[in-house]
């Protein structure tokens, strides 16, 4: 047994949890049981470009996020293809669900696929501001 199995739930879902995620670092509590600080140090890095205790910070030049994520950016890339990001800064969320070991195991096509949607995602969201921190 392990407590990494992943994150499951619809796109909707999963969509709602990154919302909540950034209306509460950004000190929204909304009746929940989380404090904003808590949930700000699970999205602070720990230290300057290193991850956060809770998630991936985007990684200049090779990071899923694309480059329209800001630095003050976290997410999360799953097994199966899954990833999100969150950005703290500019308030983009993108989530995309797949199933890329639906292929076998060893189908890694999602690594350069992930950066791609993400940046189109970006684009269809208004923000085309390439990150030039």
């Amino acid at each position: 047994m392990a407590g990494h199995a992943g994150l499951f739930g619809t796109g909707p879902e999963v969509f709602t949890l990154a919302a909540w995620l950034y209306r509460a670092y950004h000190g929204r509590r909304e009746g929940l049981a989380i404090s904003p600080e808590i949930v700000r140090s699970f999205l602070t890095p720990v230290a300057p470009g290193a991850r956060t205790p809770g998630f991936d910070v985007p990684t200049p030049g090779q990071s899923s996020a694309s480059r329209f994520f800001s630095v003050n950016s976290v997410g999360h890339t799953g097994f199966t293809g899954t990833s999100f990001w969150i950005d703290l800064e500019l308030g983009q969320m993108v989530v995309l669900l797949t199933n890329r070991v639906h292929l076998g195991r060893d189908h890694n096509s999602i690594r350069a696929f992930r950066p791609r949607f993400h940046e189109a995602a970006s684009r269809a969201l208004g923000f085309p501001r390439e990150n030039t921190k």
